[in-house]
Parts: structure tokens; sequence; C-alpha cells
């Protein structure tokens, strides 16, 4: 029984630096977009460098 709980709160803290990493990914994109900064202006800027 302890092994299941062990096993469970790993998986649990698995999830949640998963969930972390994405919401820290989220903030420096919607970081990068208020400074003008988007996908669709890199893509352009590497097309051009091409």
């Amino acid at each position: 029984m302890d092994t299941l709980r062990k096993e469970a709160l790993w998986e649990v803290d698995v999830v949640l630096s998963k969930i972390k990493r994405m919401k820290k990914t989220q903030q420096n994109m919607d970081g990068t977009a208020s400074r003008g900064i988007t996908l669709t202006f890199l893509s352009k800027k590497r097309s051009q460098m091409a």
C-alpha cells in the first residue's frame, strides 16, 4: 500500500511540474508578444534570412 501511495504522489508531482512549465512558457510568450515579437514575426524573419 505504501508503494502505491509513493507512486501516486510521484505521478502527481510530475503532472504539476509539467503544468508549471506550461504556465511559464505561456508567460514568456505573452511577454514577448507585448513587445511585438510573435511567432509569425519570427517565422518571417527566419525565411528572409534563408
